[in-house]
């Protein structure tokens, strides 16, 4: 149907669309809507057939058989360059002996979201030392980016680890050859760090160097032992006559913490549990954290908190300590063995009973007089002497 042209009033023909080009047996065809087909097409100076200029039958199809097979050049041009290092490689320790392995495709290639990245697998190193004997430990596909590393692992051990990207295709993946190529391995090439681009002519050409790894290194952890050295001893009552009752708990660092030493920087936080009962059949959480320490070495470091949280004079409190460090995993706090320790919550004691005074000569009285009625338990059971300073 013709149309008006609106500069000069005269009817012209509408532009045919020129549909998309394929081979057999080549990659995708060439059309306006695929991105990296107009990338090609203006760098190859084809365009005209992707945008449908007019031309002759003949000069069209030519023209569109050239720009596809430009773009698909093209598209199997990243092919012929190394793939970048993976990218945002971190290590942590994630378990007891384990340790995970976290990383990004590198920018641009993407497989999970760009059909024309090559990048086929990832390929995972190990070590014990910074730049020497790398162990391969294992080959993954495109679509995983991390890793779990759990055997053979040393508490205390600093290991380091590559990962390196690997294309398998001299062609684009979604092609069917691919497959071979990638299950045999026999034309896998790895990633490179650096990426490097010349002109020559007016044409740019881009690759990497062989040599490219992400690279990071962490300490291997085990579970913790218990806390050491526990005491609880009474603190202060406060408040009017006889007083609210407060207990102080203290104790030391475990003496591994998780790296085959006492490390003070292990220790993520300490969890306190209370019961009156030895066994803790009923107990109640009290605290989670980690204190400021007294002392100034792993040796002396000494922790502490007051309970005084609703207790009741002449009843013994016991308390259970646990330590978390990272290897007990993202939210297990209680993986350690623990530690306990008790006494009785005291108040102030009454006054002293029949007081009696003796004359013994004129420079001497003797004083006699009976335990309080409540030496500070209560004046229950436990009205003992031993609670008296």
């Amino acid at each position: 149907m013709p149309h008006l042209d609106g500069e000069h009033g005269l009817a012209k023909p509408h532009r045919a669309q020129v549909p998309p080009v394929q081979r057999a047996g080549e990659g995708p065809a060439c059309s306006p809507q695929h991105s990296a087909c107009h990338r090609c097409a203006v760098e190859t100076q084809a365009h005209h057939s992707c945008t449908g200029r007019r031309r002759s039958p003949i000069t069209r199809r030519r023209t569109a058989h050239a720009s596809a097979a430009a773009c698909l050049l093209m598209l199997s041009g990243l092919s012929a360059q190394r793939v970048p290092a993976p990218q945002q490689l971190t290590s942590e320790v994630f378990g007891n002996l384990m340790v995970k392995l976290s990383w990004q495709p590198p920018y641009g290639w993407d497989p999970r979201t760009l059909t024309n990245s090559t990048l086929d697998q990832y390929k995972t190193y190990q070590s014990e030392a910074t730049t020497t004997n790398f162990n391969p430990l294992s080959t993954l596909t495109f679509y995983q980016n991390f890793q779990y590393v759990s055997f053979g692992l040393k508490p205390g051990m600093r290991y380091y680890f590559r990962v390196t990207s690997v294309k398998c295709c001299s062609i684009l993946r979604f092609q069917p050859v691919c497959a071979p190529a990638r299950s045999s391995g026999t034309t896998c090439e790895s990633s490179a760090t650096a990426f490097h681009c010349t002109t020559t002519a007016g044409i740019e050409t881009c690759h990497y160097p062989t040599d490219g790894y992400a690279e990071t290194s962490v300490v291997a952890m085990a579970e913790p032992e218990a806390p050491a050295e526990i005491t609880v001893r009474a603190s202060l009552a406060t408040g009017a006559y006889p007083g609210l009752p407060h207990l102080i708990v203290q104790w030391n660092l475990p003496n591994d913490t998780g790296t085959a030493q006492r490390q003070r920087a292990d220790i993520l936080g300490f969890k306190i549990l209370r019961s009156t009962d030895h066994a803790f059949n009923f107990s109640q959480q009290i605290f989670y954290g980690l204190p400021t320490p007294t002392g100034d070495s792993e040796a002396t470091y000494r922790y502490e908190i007051t309970d005084g949280a609703l207790l009741r004079a002449g009843v013994h409190y016991y308390y259970r300590i646990y330590v978390q460090n990272a290897a007990c995993g993202p939210t297990n706090v209680t993986c350690s063995p623990f530690i306990v320790g008790g006494r009785n919550a005291t108040v102030r004691p009454s006054r002293p009973t029949e007081i009696v005074g003796n004359l013994l000569d004129s420079t001497r009285i003797q004083l006699d007089w009976k335990f309080p009625i409540d030496t500070g338990q209560g004046g229950g059971p436990t009205n003992a002497r031993s609670f008296l300073c």
